[in-house]
Protein backbone atom coordinates (compact mmCIF):
# COMPACT_ATOMS: atom_id res chain seq x y z
CA UNK A 1 0.00 0.00 0.00
CA UNK A 2 1.42 3.38 -0.99
CA UNK A 3 2.02 5.83 1.89
CA UNK A 4 -0.63 8.43 2.55
CA UNK A 5 -0.32 11.80 4.25
CA UNK A 6 -2.93 13.28 6.57
CA UNK A 7 -3.00 17.08 6.67
CA UNK A 8 -4.78 19.45 8.99
CA UNK A 9 -6.55 21.02 6.02
CA UNK A 10 -9.16 18.26 5.89
CA UNK A 11 -12.71 19.39 6.51
CA UNK A 12 -14.74 17.43 9.05
CA UNK A 13 -16.82 15.60 6.38
CA UNK A 14 -13.60 14.71 4.55
CA UNK A 15 -12.02 13.49 7.77
CA UNK A 16 -15.02 11.27 8.55
CA UNK A 17 -14.99 9.76 5.05
CA UNK A 18 -11.25 9.10 5.26
CA UNK A 19 -11.69 7.63 8.74
CA UNK A 20 -14.31 5.16 7.47
CA UNK A 21 -12.17 4.23 4.49
CA UNK A 22 -9.13 3.61 6.69
CA UNK A 23 -11.13 1.25 8.93
CA UNK A 24 -12.59 -0.59 5.98
CA UNK A 25 -9.07 -1.13 4.65
CA UNK A 26 -7.82 -2.23 8.06
CA UNK A 27 -5.42 0.69 8.43
CA UNK A 28 -5.83 1.27 12.15
CA UNK A 29 -2.83 3.61 12.52
CA UNK A 30 -4.16 5.95 9.85
CA UNK A 31 -7.60 5.84 11.41
CA UNK A 32 -6.19 7.00 14.73
CA UNK A 33 -4.47 9.92 13.02
CA UNK A 34 -7.64 10.88 11.22
CA UNK A 35 -9.96 10.75 14.22
CA UNK A 36 -9.31 9.61 17.76
CA UNK A 37 -13.00 9.61 18.55
CA UNK A 38 -15.46 7.28 16.87
CA UNK A 39 -18.32 8.99 14.95
CA UNK A 40 -20.81 6.69 16.68
CA UNK A 41 -19.48 7.73 20.10
CA UNK A 42 -19.88 11.35 19.04
CA UNK A 43 -23.58 10.81 18.44
CA UNK A 44 -23.61 10.29 14.67
CA UNK A 45 -25.73 7.57 13.12
CA UNK A 46 -24.56 3.97 13.33
CA UNK A 47 -24.57 3.82 9.55
CA UNK A 48 -21.75 6.38 9.61
CA UNK A 49 -19.47 4.03 11.50
CA UNK A 50 -18.88 0.55 10.03
CA UNK A 51 -16.34 -0.46 12.66
CA UNK A 52 -17.92 0.16 16.05
CA UNK A 53 -18.39 -2.81 18.34
CA UNK A 54 -21.95 -3.27 19.55
CA UNK A 55 -23.30 -5.80 22.04
CA UNK A 56 -26.64 -5.66 23.85
CA UNK A 57 -27.08 -2.13 22.56
CA UNK A 58 -23.77 -0.96 24.05
CA UNK A 59 -21.20 0.85 21.92
CA UNK A 60 -17.52 0.20 22.50
CA UNK A 61 -15.01 2.41 20.71
CA UNK A 62 -12.57 0.37 18.58
CA UNK A 63 -9.58 1.75 20.49
CA UNK A 64 -11.02 0.79 23.90
CA UNK A 65 -9.58 -2.17 25.83
CA UNK A 66 -12.39 -4.21 27.38
CA UNK A 67 -12.01 -7.44 29.33
CA UNK A 68 -14.82 -6.93 31.81
CA UNK A 69 -18.60 -6.99 31.45
CA UNK A 70 -20.40 -4.07 29.81
CA UNK A 71 -24.14 -3.66 30.35
CA UNK A 72 -26.84 -2.79 27.86
CA UNK A 73 -26.82 0.60 26.15
CA UNK A 74 -23.54 1.67 27.74
CA UNK A 75 -20.84 3.56 25.85
CA UNK A 76 -17.12 2.99 26.24
CA UNK A 77 -15.03 5.86 24.89
CA UNK A 78 -11.76 6.06 22.97
CA UNK A 79 -8.75 4.41 24.64
CA UNK A 80 -10.73 3.59 27.77
CA UNK A 81 -9.67 0.49 29.73
CA UNK A 82 -12.21 -1.83 31.37
CA UNK A 83 -10.26 -4.49 33.24
CA UNK A 84 -11.08 -8.19 33.65
CA UNK A 85 -12.58 -7.80 37.15
CA UNK A 86 -14.86 -4.90 36.18
CA UNK A 87 -18.62 -4.89 35.73
CA UNK A 88 -20.17 -1.86 34.03
CA UNK A 89 -23.95 -1.64 34.39
CA UNK A 90 -26.58 -0.52 31.92
CA UNK A 91 -26.83 3.00 30.48
CA UNK A 92 -23.35 4.01 31.61
CA UNK A 93 -20.87 6.31 29.88
CA UNK A 94 -17.16 5.65 30.30
CA UNK A 95 -15.16 8.58 28.94
CA UNK A 96 -12.00 8.64 26.81
CA UNK A 97 -8.86 7.23 28.48
CA UNK A 98 -10.69 6.32 31.70
CA UNK A 99 -9.11 3.33 33.46
CA UNK A 100 -11.36 0.97 35.43
CA UNK A 101 -9.91 -1.91 37.38
CA UNK A 102 -6.21 -1.20 37.44
CA UNK A 103 -4.28 -2.38 40.50
CA UNK A 104 -4.77 -0.27 43.59
CA UNK A 105 -1.80 1.50 45.13
CA UNK A 106 -1.03 -0.72 48.12
CA UNK A 107 2.43 -1.66 49.40
CA UNK A 108 4.03 -3.12 52.51
CA UNK A 109 7.58 -3.39 53.75
CA UNK A 110 9.28 -6.59 52.68
CA UNK A 111 11.71 -8.85 54.52
CA UNK A 112 15.00 -7.21 55.43
CA UNK A 113 16.77 -10.27 54.07
CA UNK A 114 15.52 -9.52 50.55
CA UNK A 115 18.18 -6.86 50.11
CA UNK A 116 20.15 -4.37 52.12
CA UNK A 117 17.90 -2.24 54.29
CA UNK A 118 16.96 1.20 52.95
CA UNK A 119 17.07 2.71 56.43
CA UNK A 120 16.66 1.66 60.04
CA UNK A 121 14.69 -1.61 59.94
CA UNK A 122 13.20 -0.75 56.54
CA UNK A 123 12.99 -3.42 53.85
CA UNK A 124 11.94 -2.91 50.20
CA UNK A 125 8.37 -2.07 49.26
CA UNK A 126 6.28 -5.06 48.12
CA UNK A 127 2.92 -4.69 46.40
CA UNK A 128 -0.16 -6.02 48.18
CA UNK A 129 -2.48 -8.27 46.23
CA UNK A 130 -5.47 -6.50 44.70
CA UNK A 131 -7.81 -9.44 44.17
CA UNK A 132 -11.22 -7.74 44.09
CA UNK A 133 -12.88 -5.86 41.26
CA UNK A 134 -14.82 -2.74 40.31
CA UNK A 135 -18.61 -2.47 40.11
CA UNK A 136 -20.06 0.42 38.14
CA UNK A 137 -23.81 0.40 38.72
CA UNK A 138 -26.49 1.50 36.23
CA UNK A 139 -26.58 5.03 34.87
CA UNK A 140 -23.11 6.04 36.00
CA UNK A 141 -20.99 8.52 34.03
CA UNK A 142 -17.21 8.30 34.37
CA UNK A 143 -15.29 11.22 32.86
CA UNK A 144 -12.19 11.28 30.69
CA UNK A 145 -8.88 10.15 32.22
CA UNK A 146 -10.52 9.15 35.50
CA UNK A 147 -9.04 6.15 37.33
CA UNK A 148 -11.07 3.70 39.43
CA UNK A 149 -8.77 1.15 41.08
CA UNK A 150 -9.84 -2.40 41.84
CA UNK A 151 -10.18 -3.50 45.45
CA UNK A 152 -7.85 -5.31 47.80
CA UNK A 153 -10.36 -6.50 50.43
CA UNK A 154 -13.70 -5.58 48.79
CA UNK A 155 -14.92 -4.39 45.42
CA UNK A 156 -14.61 -0.73 44.55
CA UNK A 157 -18.19 0.45 43.87
CA UNK A 158 -19.70 3.47 42.13
CA UNK A 159 -23.43 3.60 42.90
CA UNK A 160 -26.28 3.95 40.42
CA UNK A 161 -26.81 7.38 38.91
CA UNK A 162 -23.54 8.82 40.20
CA UNK A 163 -21.65 11.20 37.91
CA UNK A 164 -17.86 11.35 38.09
CA UNK A 165 -16.07 14.14 36.27
CA UNK A 166 -12.79 14.10 34.33
CA UNK A 167 -9.44 13.53 36.05
CA UNK A 168 -10.78 12.03 39.27
CA UNK A 169 -8.89 9.39 41.26
CA UNK A 170 -10.95 6.73 43.07
CA UNK A 171 -8.67 4.44 45.05
CA UNK A 172 -9.10 0.77 45.91
CA UNK A 173 -12.03 -0.34 48.11
CA UNK A 174 -13.87 2.99 47.79
CA UNK A 175 -17.67 2.74 47.92
CA UNK A 176 -19.62 5.65 46.44
CA UNK A 177 -23.38 5.71 46.98
CA UNK A 178 -26.20 6.48 44.57
CA UNK A 179 -26.72 9.81 42.76
CA UNK A 180 -23.51 11.44 43.94
CA UNK A 181 -21.42 14.06 42.14
CA UNK A 182 -17.63 13.74 42.19
CA UNK A 183 -16.10 16.65 40.32
CA UNK A 184 -12.78 17.22 38.53
CA UNK A 185 -9.47 16.58 40.32
CA UNK A 186 -11.11 15.10 43.41
CA UNK A 187 -9.08 12.35 45.12
CA UNK A 188 -10.81 9.66 47.17
CA UNK A 189 -8.31 7.68 49.23
CA UNK A 190 -8.46 3.94 49.81
CA UNK A 191 -11.58 2.51 51.51
CA UNK A 192 -13.41 5.86 51.61
CA UNK A 193 -17.21 5.61 51.79
CA UNK A 194 -19.47 8.27 50.27
CA UNK A 195 -23.17 8.34 51.20
CA UNK A 196 -26.02 8.65 48.71
CA UNK A 197 -26.61 12.06 47.17
CA UNK A 198 -23.33 13.60 48.31
CA UNK A 199 -21.40 16.26 46.43
CA UNK A 200 -17.60 16.18 46.23
CA UNK A 201 -16.41 19.47 44.73
CA UNK A 202 -13.31 20.04 42.52
CA UNK A 203 -9.85 19.44 44.04
CA UNK A 204 -11.28 17.93 47.22
CA UNK A 205 -9.05 15.35 48.91
CA UNK A 206 -10.53 12.71 51.22
CA UNK A 207 -8.14 10.72 53.37
CA UNK A 208 -8.25 6.93 53.36
CA UNK A 209 -10.94 5.16 55.45
CA UNK A 210 -13.00 8.34 55.90
CA UNK A 211 -16.81 8.11 55.83
CA UNK A 212 -18.89 10.85 54.19
CA UNK A 213 -22.58 10.79 55.16
CA UNK A 214 -25.68 10.94 52.98
CA UNK A 215 -26.34 14.27 51.30
CA UNK A 216 -23.05 15.76 52.49
CA UNK A 217 -21.02 18.46 50.74
CA UNK A 218 -17.24 18.55 50.54
CA UNK A 219 -16.40 22.00 49.18
CA UNK A 220 -13.75 23.20 46.75
CA UNK A 221 -10.22 22.20 47.70
CA UNK A 222 -11.18 20.73 51.07
CA UNK A 223 -8.87 18.21 52.73
CA UNK A 224 -11.01 15.82 54.75
CA UNK A 225 -9.27 13.99 57.59
CA UNK A 226 -12.31 13.23 59.79
CA UNK A 227 -15.69 11.61 59.10
CA UNK A 228 -18.48 13.87 57.81
CA UNK A 229 -22.02 13.28 59.05
CA UNK A 230 -25.28 13.08 57.08
CA UNK A 231 -26.20 16.43 55.54
CA UNK A 232 -23.07 18.18 56.79
CA UNK A 233 -20.97 20.58 54.71
CA UNK A 234 -17.22 20.94 55.17
CA UNK A 235 -14.51 23.12 53.66
CA UNK A 236 -10.94 24.20 54.29
CA UNK A 237 -7.64 22.55 55.21
CA UNK A 238 -8.24 20.59 57.32
CA UNK A 239 -11.95 20.50 56.49
CA UNK A 240 -14.37 21.92 59.05
CA UNK A 241 -18.14 22.28 59.12
CA UNK A 242 -19.75 25.41 57.69
CA UNK A 243 -23.17 26.68 56.66
CA UNK A 244 -23.30 26.76 52.84
CA UNK A 245 -24.63 29.64 50.79
CA UNK A 246 -26.73 28.36 47.87
CA UNK A 247 -25.48 31.24 45.72
CA UNK A 248 -21.94 29.78 45.85
CA UNK A 249 -22.82 26.92 43.50
CA UNK A 250 -20.37 24.01 43.54
CA UNK A 251 -18.47 25.47 46.50
CA UNK A 252 -21.58 26.13 48.54
CA UNK A 253 -24.52 23.75 48.28
CA UNK A 254 -26.05 20.94 46.32
CA UNK A 255 -29.13 21.03 44.14
CA UNK A 256 -27.75 23.40 41.52
CA UNK A 257 -26.66 22.72 37.96
CA UNK A 258 -23.01 21.74 37.69
CA UNK A 259 -20.41 22.72 35.11
CA UNK A 260 -16.84 22.16 36.24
Amino acid sequence: MSPRVVTVSLTEPQRRRAWRAAHQEGDASLAKLLALECPTYRGLSKQACPCHHEQNGSVIHPTAYVEGVVGARSRIGPFACVGPLVTVGADCVIGPSAVLGWEGFGYKRGDLTDREAIGPDLGPWEQKEQRYGVIIEDGVHIGASTCVDRGSWRDTVVGAGTKVDNLVHIAHNVVIGRDCLVIAHAMLGGSVEIGDGSWIAPHAVIREHIKIGRGALVALGAVVVKDVGDGESVRGVPAKKFQPNPAEGTSGAGGRDVAS
